[in-house]
């Protein structure tokens, strides 16, 4: 029976990491639309972002590539030219405060499996 739980075990720890594997503790500043859609090759299984996350504008309008993206350390801060919030649906918590500026964003349905917003919610 002891050799049937140590892999089963060493199984689950190995899940568990790699549903929430952390990167970027500095947080990322998105400038352009390529960034965004870049960013899943660039950092293969990150679902964690340890600091904030920056949208800026002119150049980012839609957030498709952030799909996995589970949680966010530090402040979400959009201040694009957003029309909806898919590419965040994945995301269930933010360490830090929710600021929307300059966007067109009509509803946060892209935000349904947010649970907690550690800092402030401004729009």
């Amino acid at each position: 029976m002891k050799k049937h739980i140590l892999p089963t075990l060493l199984a689950l720890v190995l899940s568990l990491s790699a549903q929430a594997q952390s990167c970027l503790p500095e947080g990322i500043t998105f400038y352009t639309q390529a960034e965004v859609d870049q960013f899943p090759a660039l950092y293969p299984g990150c679902t964690a972002i340890g600091g904030d996350v920056y949208m800026r504008p002119p150049g980012v309008v839609n957030l498709d590539s952030l799909i996995g993206l589970i949680s966010i350390g530090g402040d979400l801060i959009i201040d694009a030219n957003l029309v909806s919030l898919r590419g965040l649906d994945s995301l269930t918590s933010i360490g830090g405060s929710l600021l929307m500026h300059y966007t067109s964003v009509p509803d946060m349905s892209g935000l349904n499996k947010l649970q907690s917003i550690q800092g402030k919610t401004c729009g």
